[in-house]
Order: structure tokens, then sequence, then C-alpha cells
């Protein structure tokens, strides 16, 4: 596995771990008494993994951009 690839992969999983969060705040609202005390906690937690994929999508974002700056540059034709 390329560089790239485990900087995408590691936004990804990270995304998975927020999804997963955001359904259990579902799951706990659907409740008929849910816990105030249990709702905030996975509110917390939903913060928690939001800000983590923030940063591992900035990670690989500033991967990518990276490599695309280190290029060489072609004379103005258009490679395909």
């Amino acid at each position: 596995m390329d560089e790239a690839e485990e900087f995408r992969c590691r936004r990804d999983r990270a995304l998975r771990v927020w999804r997963k969060e955001v359904e259990r705040l579902g799951e706990l609202a659907k409740m008929p008494q849910p816990d105030a005390e249990d709702l905030e906690n996975q509110k917390r937690a939903i913060t928690e993994a939001r800000r983590l994929y923030d940063s591992m999508n900035e990670e690989y974002l500033n991967h990518i951009h990276g490599l695309k700056m280190e290029r060489p540059h072609v004379s103005g034709r258009l490679v395909h």
C-alpha cells in the first residue's frame, strides 16, 4: 500500500467511526426514556470522532496536495 492510500484508509476508518457514533446517538434517542447522561456522553463521543475525522481528512488532503506540488513541470502542454 502506498503512502497516499494509507492516508486515505486512515481517513476512511475515522469516517466509519464517526458514522457509528452518530448511529449510536440515534439508537439512544429512540429509547422511550433515554438517560440524559448517556446522551451527553454520546454527543461528546460524536464530537471527538468528528475531530479525528477532520484531522485525518486534513492530513490526507495535505498529502495529496503535496504529491501534486512535487510533480515535475511539463512545458505548457497537456499530457494525456
